[in-house]
């Protein structure tokens, strides 16, 4: 079995809300960035002011460093992206079809900030960036007030809210250095509030902790997934005990969705290789407190693939008439195909129905029509990874054997 996890992220966002935005109130041209260095000085007497000035700024001016969790790092990674193409989900959490360019407008204390695309002009900032980790960043955003009107760097998710580094007053010049020093550049920023008002909320909805807690059983299978990549990857355990308990762990049919008249039968991807998705329709809505390491990290549209679903039995994705592939727990979310299947709001987040001509995927969340695990007693057997790991007194390794390892362990 060869599985590779690759990670594709392709963003895409579409919305059907929007700024009433005031596009001659915008400044028409960017700012000349201003040279600081003389050049009558050395490159390296130059870099050496900078180092000076820079050395100064982080000790005596630098506010308290603030520290994304992994969630939030998580939810931080889409900013990058702010500007592109990219879906997003309704304040309702309906998922829209329309499709917009750009989201490229944030509001800043009422003012509106529409995106800029430069990489010449940079600014410091008055605390680390708690996601990019430097003190300095690119301007990006330029705001229709008539002071203080850029913005530097890519928003950032904390303690809920979104977050952007507005410029301000600095006066750099009274700074005071035991050598010859200068900034290498005029631009200072601090650390603001997005306007909630701004479409940059509707990115990320993530689910009550309740909620997601009825998942619970699923994430614990999808972390087994990866435990049993690492601990058999590159072994030949064909044609013994352990080869049988793994195949019946993968051929056997956890749930079922629907599309349209049609019925598939998902199971766990792992064993025919393993890519992330090329599609992502804003956030995968994880409460980004749940997230603790990289294999429950669902918050990219679930970063992985995690099932595969056919019409019938498992099958090789070629030979498929036709197939959906999976990615996250099973959660309570509404479905987008418009099916409503009586007492459950379960669903599958997942890729459009294959095989097709679709290059960029716009995900689908099916709903669940029928549970196969975890129900009456029903529940999957991981005794054979158990079994290996006894037999072999296979230790556990930088935790890629958790949390496979320690329920082995207490059985």
């Amino acid at each position: 079995m060869i599985m590779k996890k690759f990670v594709v992220f392709f963003v895409l966002l579409s919305c059907s809300a929007g700024y009433d935005v005031r596009n001659d109130a915008l400044p028409t041209t960017i700012p000349e960035s201003k040279e600081i260095i003389s050049t009558n000085t050395t490159e390296i007497d130059g870099n050496l002011k900078i180092d000076t000035f820079e050395n100064i700024y982080k000790k005596n001016y630098l506010k308290e460093t603030y520290y994304l969790s992994k969630g939030e790092n998580s939810v931080s990674a889409m900013s990058e992206w702010m500007g592109e193409k990219l879906y997003f989900l309704e304040v309702d959490k309906v998922l829209s079809n329309k499709e917009m360019e750009a989201l490229s407008a944030l509001s800043i204390n009422g003012f509106i900030c529409e995106k800029t695309f430069t990489k010449d002009i940079e600014g410091y900032l008055d605390r680390v960036h708690p996601f990019k980790k430097n003190i300095t960043a690119t301007l990006t955003y330029k705001c229709n007030s008539s002071d203080n009107k850029f913005l530097f760097g890519n928003p950032f998710y904390l303690n809920e809210k979104w977050w952007i580094f507005k410029s301000f007053n600095f006066d750099y010049e009274n700074v005071e250095c035991e050598t010859a020093c200068k900034p290498k550049t005029d631009y200072f920023a601090t650390m603001v509030k997005v306007d909630e008002s701004s479409l940059i909320y509707n990115l990320y909805n993530p689910l009550d902790i309740e909620v997601w807690e009825l998942s619970n059983n699923w994430i614990t299978y999808l972390e087994y997934m990866w435990n049993i990549y690492w601990l058999f990857d590159w072994i030949d355990i064909s044609e013994t005990k352990y080869e049988i308990g793994r195949d019946e762990l993968f051929s056997t049919p956890a749930f079922q969705i629907q599309y349209d008249e049609v019925y598939l039968n998902c199971y766990l991807y792992g064993g025919v290789g393993m890519t992330g998705p090329d599609w992502l329709q804003g956030f995968f809505p994880q409460p980004a407190e749940t997230v603790t390491d990289s294999f429950d990290d669902f918050i990219w549209a679930g970063s992985d693939w995690s099932w595969s679903c056919f019409e019938n039995q498992r099958e090789n994705e070629e030979d498929a008439k036709l197939y959906v592939v999976g990615s996250g727990p099973p959660i309570q979310y509404e479905n987008t195909i418009g099916v409503k299947v009586e007492n459950s709001k379960w669903v599958m987040y997942g890729s459009q129905v294959r095989p097709n001509k679709i290059v960029f995927e716009k995900g689908v969340f099916y709903p669940i029509t029928e549970f196969y695990w975890f129900t009456n007693s029903n529940k999957p057997s991981i005794q054979f990874a158990c079994d290996y790991i006894k037999d072999n007194d296979i230790k556990n390794q930088n935790t890629l054997y958790e949390p496979l390892f320690t329920d082995c362990s207490n059985q």
